[in-house]
């Protein structure tokens, strides 16, 4: 016969198996728990990220755009004068056959040619996000500017064949400040660069090491800008006065 004492004492492991029970319940309950926060955290900043990035992407298409909206740096006027200046080799021969010499406020310090890939990506309307798109412009290859050296304003068929594209550039000097000025120059492959009649610079970018030299300086960065290109009949050859720093 059982008193009460030992029936208690025989019920009393099932209770501490139904407290174990529970206890693990509320373990499982509670890591699960800790669990889907951390995934709803995970997943909340994953979904940050994805909000941020379509807006970054669509501030870099729309650069472009706005550049279009801009104001070209230089006025054609003033890049006629300084071809007129720099560029008038005709006027030169006329007056030292007159007997005379012409004063030119502008000079042709240096001046290169070069092959390059052209297109850019920067406007809406050329589709892919890439260094070199569709668009009539630079093509930036690896964060700068990196022409190969032309012999002339024409390249060889090999040269077009494999998709590059001529342009000069010169380094002018004003006489009476001497101060320097880097002009564009395009010959028949004007169309390549220049977008409805403007030459755009999406970026701050310099030229290669290799191009700096080529044009007698350390280091040359072009300024991101909107540029007016200037059609100069006597010579055939299309300009375009690009804001710079060299050194």
């Amino acid at each position: 016969m059982l008193v009460t004492g030992e029936e208690n004492d025989l019920n009393a492991p099932e209770i501490k198996v139904r407290q174990n029970l529970n206890f693990n319940i509320m373990k499982k309950l509670i890591y699960g728990g800790l669990f889907l926060a951390i995934v709803g955290i995970v997943f909340v900043g994953c979904q940050k990220n994805q909000e941020i990035d379509p807006q970054i992407e669509s501030n870099e298409k729309s650069s472009g755009e706005s550049l279009i909206n801009r104001e070209p740096k230089f006025s054609e006027e003033l890049i006629e004068n300084m071809v007129n200046d720099a560029y008038s080799i005709n006027d030169d021969e006329i007056h030292a056959k007159a007997g005379g010499e012409k004063w030119r406020r502008f000079w042709r310090k240096v001046g290169r040619w070069f092959n390059d890939h052209a297109g850019v990506w920067m406007f809406g309307d050329c589709g892919l996000n890439l260094s070199c798109g569709p668009c009539p412009g630079l093509c930036f290859s690896l964060g700068i500017i990196d022409g190969n050296s032309n012999d002339g304003d024409t390249a060889s068929d090999e040269t077009y064949s494999n998709g590059l594209r001529v342009y000069g550039i010169d380094i002018l000097e004003d006489k009476e400040t001497n101060e320097e000025y880097l002009m564009f120059r395009f010959n028949k492959d004007v169309n390549d660069f220049v977008l409805d009649g403007f030459f755009y610079i999406k970026e701050d970018i310099f030229f290669s090491e290799s191009m700096s030299k080529q044009l007698e300086k350390e280091s040359i960065q072009l300024k991101e800008g909107k540029y007016n290109v200037y059609y100069d009949k006597s010579s055939g050859y299309y300009y375009s006065l690009v804001d710079s720093y060299m050194k």
